[in-house]
């Protein structure tokens, strides 16, 4: 239960306190990037992934840019298979399938998070990128989610904050895999 993984300022239930600094993330180095970044919620109650500010049930304002810069080279011959594979996924997919998933398993780029308050501001910038995949899991509130907020995340997104991708692949949103979950959005 509650066991996470975040890049970013913040933790589970924490206090009302403000949440501010940029992320940034830098794969790429001498022409060589990362092959693949994956966030995968897990299999336990509340086990989430994000980079960014925030977390399950944290107060108080989160802001600052978070940028992912050369993860991988954005098809450098023109060929279509450049860059690297991003995977968000609300529910972590084990050898049985995303039936595992634990409630309020979520994964996310952006500040905010599951039932965060107060207001949230900053870019979010990926470049880099060849498939982009958000994928929600099965169980009730398995989301998968680029940007600020979150699943009954209250208060306000504040200007300017703006979401830019860049890729060469095909974009691809799963809604949650199980007619019985609720709020399994991607």
């Amino acid at each position: 239960v509650d066991a996470y993984a975040q890049i970013g300022h913040g933790a589970r239930n924490s206090t009302a306190r403000n949440r501010h600094g940029n992320i940034t993330i830098t794969g790429e180095t001498a022409g060589v990037g990362v092959d693949d970044l994956v966030l995968e919620g897990g299999t336990g109650v509340g086990a989430m992934a994000m980079i960014g500010n925030g977390g399950f049930d944290v107060d108080g304002d989160k802001q600052g840019d978070i940028t992912i810069d050369g993860i991988g080279t954005a098809d450098p011959n023109g060929d279509g298979d450049g860059g690297s594979n991003l995977t968000v996924s609300g529910g972590r997919e084990t050898a049985a399938g995303l039936d595992d998933a634990g409630i309020d398993s979520f994964a996310q780029i952006g500040h905010g998070g599951r039932n965060s308050t107060s207001t949230r501001r900053g870019n979010v910038t990926m470049t880099g990128l060849n498939d982009v995949t958000l994928q929600a899991g099965s169980a009730n509130r398995n989301y998968a989610q680029i940007g600020l907020g979150g699943h009954t995340a209250n208060n306000s997104v504040a200007s300017p904050s703006a979401i830019s991708i860049e890729m060469v692949g095909d974009l691809t949103l799963n809604g949650g895999t199980d007619a019985t979950s609720t709020d399994a959005y991607a």
